[in-house]
């Protein structure tokens, strides 16, 4: 009989996700793993991680590090300044010379898709915002 732990669910094992969490932790050199900087660093999909563990915090214990405290996800988001949020969305059209959608947002940007549709119903109005308020930043396309 096999352990939990040797349960392959979508052809991952939860010691394959633990192991997962701890080499990415230790990439970025934290004690404590966002769910976000999983998606961005693994081939491992957090659905998976969900899946095997319920909630992120649950994989991020049994990893052996400290868990996220929402009301710290909270505080951290309500830091984050419009110019901030508007200049990833610049940064992220000159490299990779199209308009952010939310997926490219949610895989390269420094921020979820999440606060531009809070602050400017979606991405598409935060990036009209930022090509008038940083149109000097915006590096011309190469044809």
């Amino acid at each position: 009989m096999r352990s939990q732990t040797q349960v392959r669910i979508y052809g991952v094992t939860k010691q394959q996700i633990i192991e997962e969490i701890r080499r990415i932790a230790s990439a970025l050199g934290v004690k404590s793993l966002k769910s976000k900087d999983f998606n961005k660093h693994s081939k491992i999909s957090l659905g998976t991680a969900r899946y095997h563990f319920g909630l992120w915090n649950n994989a991020v214990k049994e990893a052996g590090l400290i868990p996220i405290n929402p009301a710290d996800m909270i505080r951290e988001k309500e830091l984050i300044k419009d110019d901030e949020l508007l200049l990833d969305l610049i940064r992220l059209y000159n490299e990779y010379g199209k308009e952010p959608t939310h997926a490219l947002i949610n895989s390269k940007g420094k921020y979820s898709s999440s606060p531009y549709c809070a602050r400017w119903k979606n991405v598409k109005e935060a990036f009209l915002i930022a090509e008038q308020k940083f149109s000097d930043k915006i590096s011309p396309k190469a044809d």
